[in-house]
Parts: structure tokens; sequence; C-alpha cells
């Protein structure tokens, strides 16, 4: 990348996720535009779950912008509120749950690009 790319999420529509239902995402960065990360804003919906998971190889950062939830790490449940985030490394099993009466938006780091 030899230019600034910008970006303005205000202008972009909120888009399914391709793998998980209730949830919407709107792509900020992508292997396209920055080769080391994809950058995103996640919506979950009230009472959706991101399905367990595991990403092999990409270290995951989330920052809760609005909302609440719950995330599990493995076996082990965690609470997540607006200005609090978490990484997680390659390798770890997680899902998330909006356990709140209004969307849960958060801000995600990819690296390397999951995009």
């Amino acid at each position: 990348m030899n230019e600034p790319h910008f970006f303005d999420a205000n202008e972009q529509e909120w888009m399914p996720h391709p793998q998980f239902a209730g949830i919407l995402t709107k792509a900020l960065e992508t292997r396209a535009t920055y080769p080391a990360a994809s950058v995103q804003l996640v919506r979950v919906e009230p009472g959706v779950t991101i399905s367990r998971h595991t990403h092999p190889l990409e270290t995951e950062t989330a920052y809760v912008l609005a909302g609440q939830g719950v995330i599990t790490l493995g076996e082990a449940e965690h609470p997540l509120l607006a200005g609090t985030g978490l990484t997680i490394p390659p390798g770890i099993p997680h899902s998330l749950t909006n356990t709140g009466a209004e969307p849960m938006e958060l801000y995600a780091i990819h690296i390397p690009p999951t995009r």
C-alpha cells in the first residue's frame, strides 16, 4: 500500500455476514486495501450468537462500541460491555452472544486478514 486509504463507515450499508446469521458487518479494510489486516464494524442483534469457531492463523482483537454480551473462550464465559475489548490468539475456540436488548456493535481487527 503506497497511498493512504480513507473509509467512511457512514457511507457503507450493513451487509449480512457470509457465515453467521443475524450478524451484520461493514468492511473498513480488507486484504485488498490493507494486506496486513482486516478491519470491520460488526453488529450483533439482540439474542443472537456468533457460534463457536476458531481462527487457525488470525489474531482477533475486538472492542465493544455499544451494547453488551458474553464471550465464551473455551469453556469460560466473560462479560463484555461498551468500552471493553479483548485480543484472542489463533487456535482458541470462541463464541459471542448479545445478552442485551439493543444491538451490540464491535470494532474488529484480524491479523492476518480474514477477508
